[in-house]
C-alpha cells in the first residue's frame, strides 16, 4: 500500500510546527495507516501503523526510525520526555468514549489530529523556534 504524505513540498520541514502540521496531513490522508494505542520504540513493535511519533520520523527521515522512534522524534521536536509523553500518550480521551473510533478508521485519525493540533497550539512558540537544519 502507498504512503501519501498529504503535501506536495519536497523540501523538508523547516520548523518542528511544520512537520508536525505534515503528519496531520498524513494521518488523515492515510488514516489505515494510523495507531496511537500501539507504539514502542521500534519499529518491529509498532508494525505497520504509525503513531505520531513514528509519522514524525518517516516524513523527516524519509522511513520509520529503526530503533528508538519515541527518541528521534523527541529530538527533532526538541522536548523533554515529558512534553512528548503528552503528545505521544494513547490515553487521548476521546478515544475512551463509549463509542470510540476505531483504529484505521478516518474518525480515529481525526481524534489524534485533533490531539496533536492541540499540542502544537499549547508549544506553538517552541515548535516554531524549533528548526531542523542538521537534526
Amino acid at each position: 500500500m502507498a504512503i501519501t504524505t498529504g503535501h506536495t513540498a519536497q523540501r523538508p520541514a523547516r520548523t518542528a510546527y511544520e512537520l508536525l502540521g505534515r503528519v496531520c496531513k498524513a494521518i488523515v490522508a492515510n488514516p489505515e495507516q494510523y495507531n496511537q494505542n500501539e507504539w514502542g520504540d521500534s519499529w518491529d513493535y509498532c508494525g505497520s501503523g504509525f503513531c505520531v511519533a513514528g509519522w514524525i520520523g518517516f516524513l523527516y527521515d524519509g522511513r520509520p526510525s529503526p530503533s528508538h522512534i519515541r527518541r528521534r522524534a523527541m529530538e527533532l521536536l526538541d522536548m523533554q520526555q515529558v512534553l512528548a509523553w503528552e503528545l505521544f500518550t494513547p490515553i487521548i480521551p476521546e478515544l475512551y468514549s463509549n463509542m470510540p473510533p476505531v483504529p484505521g478508521s478516518l474518525a480515529y485519525a481525526r481524534v489524534g489530529v485533533r490531539h496533536t493540533r492541540r499540542f502544537m497550539a499549547k508549544y506553538k512558540d517552541h515548535l516554531k523556534a524549533r528548526t531542523l537544519k542538521g537534526v
